[in-house]
């Protein structure tokens, strides 16, 4: 490990007392951290396992155990994440309920909506026929994170507020659903009577349940917070309330409490995470501040970009990324026609990194929204480039995606039917494709009587679907737009042939109305919007091919095995799943307005997850969903260790590029690196100008200073002796001149600091 720097230090000497430490993007806190801790058991004699450091997830777990173990912690130190945490609190329970297996959480999903439906649960409400259709079309992912999102922000419906420990009620808040939104209440308490009859536990219960815990048993309250003498909590601006109360039980007893993190990386909102909660500790006297805000990951041109870019939020503790690294490697944005051609370059790009020897692993793709993977996906397939999405699937595998296929399919299945009769083989195909297009989007009819359909259809092979359900339905049609839209679909099915499967799903978005089905079954209008605009995707991937060439190309996409090994391929992920991770080259996609900030005109007033009715103002709202947009986008700029490539592709570029400075930045780039590595011979008249003239105050303003000295250490001590007299005989030209720099004490004094932290070399050049 290198040396610790002094703002490092002063962390790891802290010893009592509460203390906030904003770690910037790369400040390497994790060695801070372990550091603390080992000085902590060395040095103060602390057992270790009276220390407890808590994580946001299992990788940055591992991360600072591994950081032990170089530093020789004798083994105790609790490493957990807040999850792991809030099971071990729950074992001191009488009688624990276990955790949900994979599945059970989905099949409670599907348990609450027939109970539902079916009136099994006393939930004192009578549900209009479109409050069940909202159920019924409702998406089980979507409602669990939401669920998720009310439980780690401690928002109770009525129903379970009332079951709450008083102490837990004087912080936890009473949720209100407007009356549109009453079926929406009606599922929660419906869920959480399911959950609780099969006695499971979801991984967010674990959260809610460990407080329920520590507000009810005052025993088990004073074990808790008496466990440990120190507390270290990292990633802080990612935690929700319901973590934080767990946090302030286990700070009660002894106040040595270190909550480290960034508000600039709060990208969590969603989940219940606010920027806030970090921002109050830094307003409060009481808390030891520390700063670190040197950033040991990324090239300067990147930290410059991340810089401007944030800069515009006003909710925020003032700071500036300060490089490090030598200036070198790419940094570039580039703008395209199109999606496909965008898509086409990046793997072009990554075929040459791969062919100058650096492995796919190292390089990534950022996306904001799955909805952009599937041109990307076509270009790394034809390229014949590995890649992984770690925690999604590939496009072709999507829900979204999989209910568009079925519906393309099915049409040609049902016109094939009618014209050519069935075979054994196309019979048992019919049957599955009709089950799962027939009540995707509810069409208001019992199962029994959609099978009842089914069955007259295989009987009568020549005899028209839409006849069958237009003599069965007849009285319903009127006041039925789902059955009525199925109709109309069934009825194009017989009519022209579309002229491209990218015509076809148009087509069928349309009669169907499947984006608004899409949005609505979500309970994010936001969340919704991005995973409508598959449709999109889906129709560019398509493209002029004929719709059975294409099925049967998505057909053998499906049929392959995604590749695993997370070590073998590109990487494809949201920014979201790239937090506290890094990659030696990152692309960043779609740098376009809708994309970044998502939503152009952005109708919802949540993210995926988030509340909808947010108790801010319309106003304030917008500008906190501009400044969490801006956000994501700057935690995706710090991910780079040596490449960052940018691009766009429409005419509609994010308004974030030139927040961020992206054209000045990139016209700076050939002469800041020109300064940086003594190619000064590279610049011509005007060149030089502009760089004594504007980018040396620049330098100066951006506190340019190490990355600058870093770089010129490389030279040879001749080299870097010529170089410095050169840049101050120009400035001392310019200054002069008839038209001498506008900030020439500032530069002056910025050149003078570089030579005097270069002072070494240049003594031993003479």
């Amino acid at each position: 490990m290198l040396r610790p720097t002094a703002q490092q230090q002063a962390v790891i000497d802290h010893e009592q007392g509460r203390a906030v430490v904003v770690a910037v993007a790369g400040a390497g806190k994790t060695t801070t951290i372990a550091r603390r801790i080992g000085r902590l058991v060395h040095q103060v004699e602390v057992p270790p396992g009276r220390i407890l450091a808590t994580t946001f997830n299992r990788y940055a777990r591992g991360q600072i155990r591994e950081k032990l173990n170089q530093l020789a912690v004798p083994v105790g130190v609790a490493v957990r994440t807040l999850h792991a945490l809030a099971q071990q609190i729950l074992k001191l329970e009488a009688d624990p309920w276990p955790l949900a297996a994979d599945g059970e959480m989905r099949r409670l999903f599907y348990d609450m909506q027939s109970a539902i439906r079916q009136g099994r649960l006393d939930l004192s409400l009578d549900l209009s026929s479109h409050e069940q259709r909202q159920i019924a079309d409702l998406n089980e992912e979507s409602f669990l994170n939401y669920l998720g999102y009310l439980k780690g922000d401690l928002r109770f419906s009525a129903w379970q507020f009332e079951q709450l420990p008083t102490h837990l009620q004087t912080v936890a808040t009473l949720e209100v659903w407007p009356e549109s939104q009453r079926w929406l209440n009606v599922c929660v308490d419906a869920f959480e009577q399911c959950r609780q009859e099969a006695r499971l536990r979801s991984f967010d219960d674990l959260l809610v349940d460990a407080c329920r815990l520590l507000c009810a048993d005052m025993g088990i309250r004073e074990r808790v917070r008496s466990r440990f003498d120190f507390l270290i909590v990292d990633e802080y601006q990612d935690i929700n309330r319901a973590q934080n109360l767990i946090i302030s039980v286990l700070d009660e007893a002894q106040q040595n409490l270190m909550v480290v993190g960034d508000d600039d990386q709060t990208i969590y909102e969603w989940r219940g995470a606010r920027p806030q909660l970090i921002l109050d500790k830094l307003r409060d006297r009481q808390w030891v501040q520390y700063t670190l805000d040197r950033n040991f990951r990324s090239r300067a041109p990147q930290l410059l970009l991340a810089n401007a870019l944030i800069r515009h939020n006003r909710l925020r503790s003032p700071k500036q990324l300060q490089g490090t690294k030598a200036w070198q490697h790419h940094c570039e944005w580039r703008s395209f026609p199109s999606g496909s051609d965008q898509a086409a370059a990046i793997a072009e790009q990554i075929l040459e990194y791969r062919d100058r020897g650096k492995p796919l692993a190292e390089m990534v793709i950022l996306i904001r929204t799955y909805a952009q993977t599937p041109l990307i996906e076509q270009q790394l397939i034809a390229a014949q480039l590995p890649y992984v999405i770690p925690g999604s699937q590939p496009f072709y595998l999507r829900r979204e995606v999989k209910l568009l296929l079925a519906y393309l399919e099915f049409a040609e299945a049902e016109r094939n039917r009618v014209q050519n009769g069935l075979t054994p083989a196309t019979r048992d195909r019919y049957d599955q494709l009709f089950r799962e297009t027939s009540s995707r989007p509810s069409r208001y009819l019992k199962r029994p009587e959609l099978l009842s359909m089914l069955q007259e259809a295989l009987d009568n092979p020549h005899l028209p679907l839409a006849t069958i359900i237009s003599q069965r339905c007849r009285d319903r049609l009127g006041r039925n737009r789902s059955l009525q839209r199925w109709l109309d679909y069934l009825g194009w099915v017989l009519g022209a042939q579309p002229s491209s499967a990218a015509a076809a799903i148009a087509k069928i978005e349309q009669l169907i109305d499947l984006r608004r089905w899409i949005i609505d079954s979500d309970i994010s209008p936001e969340s919704g919007a991005q995973k409508a605009l598959i449709i999109d995707a889906l129709q560019a991937f398509a493209g002029d091919r004929a719709v059975q060439s294409w099925l049967q190309e998505m057909a053998a996409l499906q049929e392959q095995p995604p590749l695993s090994d997370e070590a073998s391929g590109v990487n494809l992920l949201t920014v979201f799943k790239a937090k506290g991770l890094e990659w030696d080259t990152v692309f960043i996609p779609d740098l376009d307005a809708g994309i970044y900030p998502f939503g152009s005109s952005r109708e919802s007033e949540s993210g995926p997850g988030r509340n909808s009715f947010d108790p801010l103002s319309e106003v304030a709202l917008d500008r906190s969903l501009q400044e969490e947009e801006r956000r994501i986008l700057y935690v995706a700029l710090t991910r780079s260790i040596n490449n960052l490539h940018l691009s766009s592709a429409t005419n509609q570029r994010s308004p974030f590029l030139q927040e961020a400075q992206i054209s000045k930045i990139q016209t700076r780039l050939p002469r800041l690196r020109a300064l940086a590595t003594g190619q000064l011979q590279q610049l011509n008249d005007r060149q030089r100008n502009q760089l004594i003239h504007i980018d040396l105050a620049f330098c100066a303003q951006q506190r340019l200073h190490e990355v600058l000295v870093t770089s010129l250490r490389k030279l040879p001590p001749p080299a870097i002796a010529q170089h410095c007299h050169t840049v101050q005989q120009w400035i001392q030209d310019a200054i002069e001149s008839d038209r001498p720099p506008l900030k020439s004490d500032l530069i002056q004094q910025f050149w003078a600091e570089i030579t005097a932290e270069l002072s070494a070399e240049l003594i031993s050049s003479h």
